[in-house]
């Protein structure tokens, strides 16, 4: 009977461990994003804050429509549209985008899936 017991008891001290560490990982996977929201949105900068003003083109002045339609991915994810006028693209800040920004599969001048430094260059010769 000893042995049923103390095997209740093993049981009892996982579960309670695994319990706490589901809770540790919910609280993780819902305190890094809210923290990355709210800290971003006081700076005005980053993909995790939220605009709630509506800023004009940076380089024509134009304003942005109320109802946006996003010409990518990114703008679909994290905000932002492309100028009607002019055709720059802006995130959702009013900052000019550029198409080597880290997270839109480029690196440096790099895009991946390209050549890396190092690589022979096709049409060189050597």
């Amino acid at each position: 009977m000893e042995l049923l017991g103390g095997a209740a008891a093993i049981l009892y001290l996982f579960m309670a461990g695994l319990l706490s560490l589901v809770c540790f990982l919910l609280a993780l996977a819902i305190g890094i994003p809210t923290v990355l929201t709210i800290v971003q949105t006081i700076q005005k900068r980053g993909r995790w804050g939220i605009n709630f003003t509506i800023p004009p083109c940076p380089e024509c002045g134009t304003k942005p429509p109320t109802f946006r339609t996003p010409a990518n991915a990114r703008q679909a994810l994290w905000g932002g549209w492309t100028c009607a006028s002019c055709g720059t693209e802006m995130d959702k800040w009013g900052e000019r985008v550029d198409d080597t920004v880290l997270g839109d599969a480029v690196l440096g001048d790099t895009v991946l899936g390209d050549t890396v430094p190092g690589d022979p260059v096709p049409g060189d010769r050597e």
